[in-house]
């Protein structure tokens, strides 16, 4: 299992998502249930998607995009991928109002695909995805990364939440979570 916890802008989450399009190793699919069993990738993300959950498919050989189907709870008849077998990572983009900004987070199951060589081409994929988004972020401490534009953002009277009711950062104590 891998994670990575992150404040970014909007913005940035556009960008990022439409970097690994670009790469063309990934489909992605905006939220976490499908109306189909084989759901159709975005070619783009733009402002208009109204989602902060998508679905990033490493391209392979091996296995295609194909849900199974829930057959209960609020998504019954709707279909999934499986974040243990499927080639697959999970990004939360971050929940924004205007005076406050929650965490999003990239999270995949590396060691779980069935197929060896589909197994470590996901791994490697995994953390080449984390060391991209990575890359761009500043460390808070050792679980929470942030823009530069959010800092800024937070400097200027924006609040960040650390997890659903968690500590509250602000532009005073912004340095003091290390």
């Amino acid at each position: 299992m891998s994670q990575l916890n992150f404040f970014i802008t909007r913005d940035e989450t556009i960008s990022i998502l439409n970097v690994l399009i670009d790469t063309g190793q990934v489909d992605i699919f905006i939220g976490e249930s499908f109306e189909a069993e084989k759901p159709e990738p975005v070619t783009r993300i733009t402002d208009s998607i109204d989602s902060n959950r998508f679905i990033l498919w490493l391209k392979n050989e091996f296995r295609e995009p194909k849900g199974f189907k829930l057959n209960q709870g609020d998504n019954k008849d709707r279909f999934m991928f499986d974040y243990y077998k499927d080639p697959i990572i999970q990004f939360t983009d971050c929940k924004r109002t205007p005076t406050l900004i929650s965490p999003g987070r990239i999270f995949y199951k590396a060691g779980w695909v069935e197929h060896e060589a589909l197994r470590q081409k996901h791994k490697n994929w995994g953390i080449r995805v984390s060391r991209l988004i990575d890359k761009r972020l500043d460390k808070l401490n050792s679980i929470w990364r942030i823009s530069d534009d959010v800092k800024d953002w937070v400097v200027n009277g924006g609040n960040l939440e650390l997890g659903p009711g968690g500590k509250i950062v602000y532009k005073d104590n912004l340095t003091s979570i290390r």
